[in-house]
């Protein structure tokens, strides 16, 4: 196994103006000497996060989790429906703010730090150029006891989204409108693109049930037509300026393009962009001829009833990027093309990363996205295959409900393994997080005992796993005979991706034992060099820290402890694989003993 190695020197001061707080010991760690003058120290590990099933109750026993940015399970909100108790009505909007989505959910034993929702481009723009952000507002406000049941922010988790403009499940969170057949329009974009103040539709209807006039019709905006283009631009542009700095916004899906923004225009007549799909209408439907009769009846208008071109889709994906420079982005994979412009777009320290909505389909995965793709870097590495080690891979169950029209294909098995597929694809693809629901069922007791082991082992497994396996601590003299502080820390990650956010990692020197701190004394705090993106699994990473001390250390022992926290001070502090934590989100490494430092020749450790 290969070791990394690296080397950074920071000089801190120990001791600040500030109160001093004793901390207790909890466990202590091993300490053995290894060479003269060094210590090491070889903190208490959690075991690997497990799910066991406890035959009296029937509950699964969850221990060993963590808790992480991008990593492991995210939860879910989603736009409230139509229905009975969410009419629309000519004069009034419906309520569509974002609830909590629990019902098909595993009962997870703590609280992730992400929250993920899709929404309509309507809600965002309910009228040209005038923004509502209200529904993502509301997802911003911070959780209180009060609002269990409302959507909101868990102390230092991040919201993600993605904006969609289709949503072939028309009638569950779209803009209602009345066509002038006098019947129901649905809807995910807005309504001035049915018909802007010249009278022009900027995009086609297609029947909900064309053997039913009364059920009414749903809007396809035209991909090609620039003012849609425009207005994209003009929303991404809006949103980006409001967001783009806003610590609380997560993971950003590249979105609005094809149905449910996922990259595909499933049943539209454009064999080549999608090849699996269904909505509206399948090609062995009765009602598949209706996609033909539109797209001929519109011949002769530039872009109508058509796929979006290539220029249409690097449009909208740059406008992602032009507004959102600051936000970790997230491309869909169905359609390759795009997909690979996505990959060749370069963010600086946010590589664009992935997005998958079909977790658990052996077929969907196997035909959709090959382990090798044919997008290359000039010096033909592959950049999907590659991409999560400098960026996430989020997914989500194939799923959410089955139907004939769409059945259930969450818990697919590999013919060649017999293994689910979830199973296998969480590793191989080296996924960072996966969605707590949508596996199928609508609800989460409806699960075999088989399916959901398989669901608890996808969502432990995926993400990282940090823990600070050795640390070597020494004291040395420094080239101006001021003695420092060199800590040697190996860190390993058990996950199966690296973190893919800047973290700050401190240590902390606290007296112990017989050590009589003065009131105004803190512990003393040093800023490690390391890069904890750089850790990536299955290879120690060890980098050593040099930290000055004052010449007036009091000798005698001292507690090391460490913590990797948000330098935007947002985020809680990550979670590690270690025992002993603290209050504050600091572990503890052990304990050090410190001779005198008072001098240049003495010596500083037993």
């Amino acid at each position: 196994m290969r070791i990394q190695t690296l080397r950074g020197i920071a000089r801190f001061p120990v001791f600040a103006c500030l109160f001093f707080v004793v901390t207790a010991a909890v466990a202590q760690s091993e300490r053995t000497p290894i060479e003269s003058g060094s210590q090491v120290l070889t903190p208490a590990k959690l075991p690997p996060a497990q799910a066991t099933l406890d035959p009296g109750t029937h509950q699964w026993i969850v221990t060993g989790e963590l808790f992480n940015p991008t990593s492991g399970f995210y939860t879910v909100v989603a736009q409230k429906q139509l229905g009975p108790n969410n009419r629309p009505c000519p004069h009034c909007a419906p309520d569509l703010d974002f609830q909590p989505n629990t019902s098909d959910a595993a009962p997870l034993p703590g609280v992730p730090a992400n929250v993920y929702g899709r929404l309509s481009w309507h809600t965002l723009e309910p009228v040209e150029g005038r923004y509502d952000f209200s529904v993502i507002d509301h997802v911003l406000e911070p959780c209180t006891p009060s609002q269990p049941k409302s959507a909101c922010l868990p102390r230092g988790a991040t919201f993600g989204f993605r904006v969609m403009a289709l949503n072939p499940q028309y009638k569950s969170d779209t803009n209602v409108t009345t066509g002038d057949d006098g019947f129901p329009i649905y809807s995910d974009s807005p309504a001035y693109l049915l018909k802007d103040g010249a009278g022009k539709a900027h995009g086609w209807l297609l029947p909900v049930n064309p053997t039913d006039v009364t059920q009414g019709h749903y809007f396809v905006p035209d991909w090609n037509d620039k003012f849609v283009i425009d207005r994209i631009w003009a929303l991404l542009k809006a949103l980006g300026g409001r967001y783009d700095d806003d610590p609380r916004i997560g993971t950003i899906d590249i979105g609005l393009y094809g149905s449910w923004g996922e990259w595909h225009t499933a049943g539209l007549p454009d064999s080549k962009d999608y090849k699996w799909g269904a909505i509206p209408y399948a090609a062995n439907n009765t009602y598949y001829g209706l996609n033909e009769q539109a797209y001929e009846a519109n011949n002769g208008v530039p872009g109508a009833y058509q796929a979006g071109s290539t220029a249409s889709k690097q449009a909208i994906i740059w406008a992602h990027v032009r507004a959102f420079p600051n936000k970790q982005l997230v491309m869909l994979t169905d359609d390759a093309g795009s997909l690979c412009t996505a990959m060749h777009i370069n963010v600086g320290n946010l590589p664009i990363g992935l997005r998958r909505d079909s977790l658990g389909s052996y077929t969907g995965w196997a035909a959709g996205f090959p382990p090798v793709s044919e997008c290359k870097s000039p010096d033909g590495r592959d950049l999907v295959a590659e991409r999560w080690q400098h960026a996430p891979f989020v997914v989500e169950p194939f799923g959410n409900g089955s139907s004939p029209e769409f059945p259930c294909q969450t818990f697919e098995t590999d013919p060649a393994t017999n293994q689910l597929a979830i199973l296998e694809e969480v590793p191989q693809y080296h996924l960072a997080a996966i969605k707590n629901g949508a596996f199928c069922t609508g609800t989460w007791s409806a699960l075999t005992q088989t399916e959901q082991a398989a669901v608890w082992t996808a969502g432990l497994a995926a993400g990282y796993r940090y823990w600070p396996s050795r640390i070597a601590v020494r004291v040395v003299r420094s080239d101006r005979a001021r003695p420092a502080l060199s800590v040697n820390t190996q860190w390993s990650n058990d996950g199966i991706t690296p973190t893919y956010t800047a973290w700050r990692v401190e240590f902390a020197l606290r007296a112990s034992g017989s050590i009589k701190a003065a009131p105004w004394q803190t512990p003393g705090r040093f800023v490690s060099g390391v890069e904890m993106r750089n850790v990536l699994p299955g290879s120690p990473y060890s980098f050593e820290d040099s930290f000055a001390l004052p010449a007036d250390l009091p000798p005698g022992e001292y507690e090391l402890d460490v913590r990797v926290t948000d330098p935007r001070h947002y985020s809680t502090p990550m979670q590690l694989a270690l025992k002993d934590s603290g209050a504050d989100g600091y572990y503890r490494l052990g304990t050090v003993r410190i001779g005198n430092t008072r001098g240049s020749g003495r010596k500083v450790l037993p």
